[in-house]
């Protein structure tokens, strides 16, 4: 009995979830960061220059990336695509982006292959009727190290939803058609005083006759 009682406790405890682990206490020195340091830095010229194929090779083919617009983008097939969508098919939006990103701290690692990084990003956009404009953003990215390097698992990026530089360039735009649009009717009531005034004093002139 007291064996079937041990083996049952034994079962139980080997049942119970693993304890989640603690983030390593960070110091500059880890070589990891310098990894990851090199990592932020490939990702950033391979988006500045445009070059996607360089870009994936830094994301591990299970990532998940949100957008700015909410989109959520799936493995290397879901990036390209959205990549496709916004910057070469037909109907895309952006003709050039380039970014800048900072990081608040050092990454904060979970045992030896797993980490969480946050900080900002600076992107400016020319659109493909050539409008252009700044957006400040914030992110966070898992990183995970798959066969010894280290790879972005996750990507969140987001945007100021009350002051942006998209909202700038629409306030910009409204503020055009309204001037346009005050242009126009003011020289429309105009063109309609003339003729009123020009009638007015026909009539009068017919009349002296």
């Amino acid at each position: 009995m007291r064996r079937c009682t041990v083996l049952l406790v034994l079962a139980g405890l080997c049942a119970l979830p693993a304890p989640a682990q603690e983030p390593k206490q960070a110091t500059p020195e880890d070589p990891a960061h310098n990894e990851l340091r090199a990592l932020k830095e490939e990702l950033l010229k391979a988006f500045n220059n445009n070059d996607l194929d360089a870009l994936l090779t830094h994301v591990h083919p299970n990532a998940v990336i949100t957008w700015q617009n909410g989109e959520v983008s799936r493995s290397h097939e879901g990036i390209r695509n959205y990549y496709h969508k916004m910057m070469e098919g037909p109907d895309r939006r952006v003709s050039k982006v380039t970014a800048k990103a900072d990081v608040d701290e050092l990454t904060i690692l979970y045992g030896d292959n797993n980490g969480l990084a946050f900080g900002s990003l600076d992107q400016d956009f020319t659109l493909t009727d050539g409008s252009q404009f700044n957006l400040k953003n914030r992110w966070t990215a898992h990183v995970v190290k798959d066969k010894g390097r280290w790879l972005v698992s996750g990507l969140h990026v987001s945007a100021n939803v009350f002051d942006n530089g998209v909202l700038d360039l629409a306030v910009k735009r409204t503020a055009t058609w309204v001037g346009i649009g005050a242009g126009a009717v003011g020289f429309l009531l105009g063109v309609i005083l003339f003729w009123v005034v020009s009638s007015v004093r026909r009539r009068h002139t017919g009349g002296a006759r």
